[in-house]
């Protein structure tokens, strides 16, 4: 299974200022960012289940060999030392970033009970400890028959540099070699 990140370089308001972060600051760190998930072995590149067994569905009818079939993940992620760690450091970006984006769709602020549920062990983010970013890789990959690649999307928690530069860290390190010493897909 591949592992890597995807959209470092957008660009966030500091949750503590409101200040609009340049682009040569955000350049300067995705470099470090791209540069240090390098360093830990991640792989940087760029559906529901009733999707995936559509395309699973439609590849095969389509003549083409199983095994060659490829299901990729992309998925709110976000690694700390502890799943209050994790949450606490990706919290206020997630919730600048749905605000934002709620503000310019008409929809409804989200609120924290959202977030804790989407984190908790039936919601669709991979954000907590290495463990639980762990085991819920693995639920993944069994509810969906085989992963072959999966992308976090981490950047939400852009602007706390230590933090989303640890949580690459700790995905390289702690996560990935537990998803490949587990057979996947």
């Amino acid at each position: 299974m591949e592992i890597g990140i995807d959209s470092f370089a957008m660009l966030l308001n500091d949750p503590a200022t409101g200040r609009l972060q340049s682009a040569v600051d955000r350049m300067e760190s995705v470099l470090a960012e791209v540069e240090l998930a390098d360093q830990v072995g991640l792989d940087v590149f760029g559906m529901g289940v009733p999707l995936v067994e559509l395309y699973r569905r439609a590849w095969l009818a389509a003549g083409h060999p199983s095994e060659e079939q490829r299901v990729g993940v992309h998925a709110l992620g976000f690694v700390g030392e502890t799943d209050k760690a994790a949450r606490e450091a990706f919290f206020p970006g997630w919730l600048q970033m749905f605000t934002d984006a709620g503000r310019e769709r008409g929809w409804p602020p989200p609120t924290q009970a959202q977030f804790d549920f989407m984190c908790g062990p039936d919601g669709a983010f991979l954000v907590g400890s290495p463990q639980t970013v762990a085991a819920k890789i693995k639920h993944v990959n069994r509810t969906l028959g085989g992963v072959s690649r999966l992308t976090f999307q981490m950047s939400t928690a852009a602007l706390e540099t230590e933090a989303m530069r640890r949580s690459i860290e700790l995905l390289g390190t702690d996560v990935t070699p537990i998803i490949r010493g587990h057979r996947l897909g």
